[in-house]
């Protein structure tokens, strides 16, 4: 599985020749390529630049509320948590997915920890999850929900560049952290690592 970061929560998640997009953003002139599946979290430009993820011939699937869906072999089960985006009372779904043995989970614009209890209802056991920053959870939350998921890899996500001090204060909550362009990734790298940060640079 490779993962590529393209700012605010906007991700490619590849393996084989299966693509998904999480929360692409609307970015005209941005980032663009074809996917077979698309994750939106909330209805705000931001995150459902779903063209942005189609190329060509290439149309994806969208999936973009809460749920439990069955697309070309994948479940995916969306919780649905209410949020704030720009000051704005917003509507949210976190994903949660298994990709080649890998538990993962996308929070998407999650802002409220209270919610939490909701998402870990549908979840056995999770090995990546993605939690945002800036105006959605301080650092110090962000870490504490991957820790209480005990998730061994974190990717933090909306924040502005890598000298961003909410990125940086977070990065001060881990015992580990590691800075790469794209992650490449099997089950057997998860071995031994327990909250470990990573960091996909754009």
């Amino acid at each position: 599985m490779i993962i590529n970061y393209y700012g605010e929560q906007f991700f490619k998640v590849s393996f084989g020749d299966f693509v998904m997009a999480l929360n692409p953003t609307n970015q005209k002139g941005g980032t663009k390529f074809g996917s077979d599946l698309v994750l939106v979290s909330a209805h705000d430009e931001a995150f459902n630049g779903v063209d942005n993820a189609s190329h060509g011939e290439r149309k994806p699937i969208v999936v973009d509320g809460p749920g439990e869906y069955e697309i070309k072999g994948l479940s995916i089960y969306g919780v649905g948590n209410n949020t704030k985006i720009n000051k704005k009372e917003l509507f949210n779904t976190s994903y949660y997915f298994n990709l080649e043995d890998m538990n993962i989970l996308f929070l998407g614009a999650f802002s409220d920890p209270e919610h939490i209890e909701e998402i870990m209802k549908k979840t056995s056991s999770v090995d990546i999850i993605f939690v945002p920053l800036g105006e959605f959870l301080s650092p110090s939350a962000a870490y504490k929900l991957a820790v209480k998921f005990e998730a061994s890899i974190v990717i933090p996500m909306s924040y502005k560049g890598e000298k961003d001090p909410n990125l940086v204060a977070f990065e001060k909550e881990g015992q580990s952290v590691e800075k790469i362009d794209k992650l490449t990734l099997k089950k057997k790298d998860l071995t031994g690592k327990g909250g470990h940060i990573i960091v996909i640079t754009q």
